[in-house]
Formats: C-alpha cells, structure tokens, sequence
C-alpha cells in the first residue's frame, strides 16, 4: 500500500483552522508502507517527503496531510536501532549542558520526558538530583536502557 493512501488531513494544533498555504510541495511518490521502521526510528536522519503547509489564521507552520498516527508508531515502536545508542555517550555531554541551562532557570525536581529512548537524559539528570521519569513506545530502546540502568 502506498503511503499516500494512509495519510490523514488534520486542522491547525494550534488555532483549530483549516486554511493554510502550502510552503513546501510533498515527495511522497517512492514511500510504501515498508519503509516505516527504517524511517521512524529514533537516529533517523531521513530528507522530509511530506507537505508542509502554513496556517493562514495563527502562522503555525505544520506538517498536513500527516500519516496516520498508528502507522508512525507502528514503525517506531517495533524497530531497532543501534546507531542511536551508539551515541550514547556523547547524547550524555550534550544533555549535561542542556541540564545546566535548564538549572540555571529552575529548582530541581522532577522531570519527564517524553520519548526518552534508551533513556540517557533521565541517566544524566538523576546523577544530577532529578527526579526522573520517562516514557518511550520502543521496547528495543527500553530494553536498552534498563540494561544499562538508565531507566
């Protein structure tokens, strides 16, 4: 099945409209279904293939027609994929200095993070004094990190 016939029209996020201008044209034409673990998983580095249109109400720049949502989690919840941990200890140096502006504006305490894959933000931020939870749809990348205690 062609990915064209799994998309779904969806109305501005943010304003509720459904008048935009289209700022960048799809490329959808080589994309079949197959293709969905390989692209969603989490070191993806894939050129954007979809529509991208402009609201004409609030400015809220979107992606529109998207493909349905149980497609995309589908393909991601069900991949592996090592190159994204294989990062994992330079992901560990750019989150500490995430985690130094971010304390630099807030009072530690609790923090979630939502599509934490194998969990190295929430490894950094407890050794920091966080309160630290998580949630990730990939089990391959939950199985990671709960290996290597980070979840």
């Amino acid at each position: 099945m062609k990915i064209r016939e799994q998309m779904e029209h969806v109305p501005c996020n943010l304003c509720g409209a459904d008048d935009y201008t289209v700022i960048y044209e799809a490329k959808y034409d080589p994309e079949t279904e197959q293709d969905l673990v390989e692209k969603f998983k989490s070191s993806g580095d894939e050129l954007l293939i979809d529509q991208v249109v402009k609201c004409k109400r609030c400015g809220l720049i979107y992606t529109n027609p998207r493909l349905n949502q149980d497609l995309i989690f589908k393909g991601y919840s069900m991949g592996e994929d090592p190159t994204f941990v294989s990062q994992a200890k330079g992901r560990e140096i750019t989150f500490a200095r995430s985690l130094n502006y971010i304390e630099k504006h807030a009072k530690k305490g609790k923090i979630l993070d939502i599509g934490t894959a194998g969990g190295t933000f929430l490894h950094v931020a407890k050794q920091r004094g966080w309160e630290v939870y998580g949630l990730e749809p990939n089990k391959w990348l939950c199985d990671w990190g709960k290996k290597r205690q980070f979840l």
